[in-house]
């Protein structure tokens, strides 16, 4: 099933892969993993028990798509005078990657020219986010926590 040829994935396998990806449990172990073919195995193993068959390979190579396209969405946003770009799970892609430094633009830090600046916090609310179309009935829906103002 690796060498496979490309099959198209509907947004409920994308939804369903995302949830398993973004898994608290998950994301520490691929923090200092070098070597991941054994959690994306877990990964397909446990997208096929919601009847979504594809390979670790399929789903490490989904998951390196998703943030690349994640990241050129964020930086296309992040200059000056861009319309917003957005994909279809750039929210569930952010609630799993908008903390990490590599996907932060730098942040220009500086003091007030006196002390009688203000100084002014920033601080974010937690809104949910469905991350996933449940793939059969009686299935339960997960899901995301977003930073952001609720819409």
């Amino acid at each position: 099933m690796e060498d496979e040829g490309y099959t198209q994935w509907s947004n409920a396998e994308v939804s369903c892969l995302l949830s398993l990806w973004g898994d608290e449990t998950v994301q520490a172990k691929l923090q200092g993993c070098y070597r991941n073919k054994s959690l994306y195995e877990d990964i397909s193993r446990d997208m096929g028990k919601h009847w979504f068959k594809r390979s670790w390979l399929q789903c490490q190579r989904k998951i390196k798509s998703l943030k690349s396209k994640y990241k050129s969405v964020k930086d296309h946003n992040n200059n000056s005078g861009n319309s917003r770009a957005t994909f279809p799970f750039y929210d569930q892609m952010e609630c799993i990657l908008g903390d990490r430094p590599s996907c932060r633009p730098p942040q220009l830090l500086t003091r007030p020219r006196n002390e009688d600046d203000n100084v002014h916090t920033i601080s974010c609310r937690k809104t949910i986010v469905p991350a996933t179309t449940s793939p059969r009935p009686g299935h339960r829906f997960k899901l995301f926590l977003r930073s952001g103002s609720p819409t």
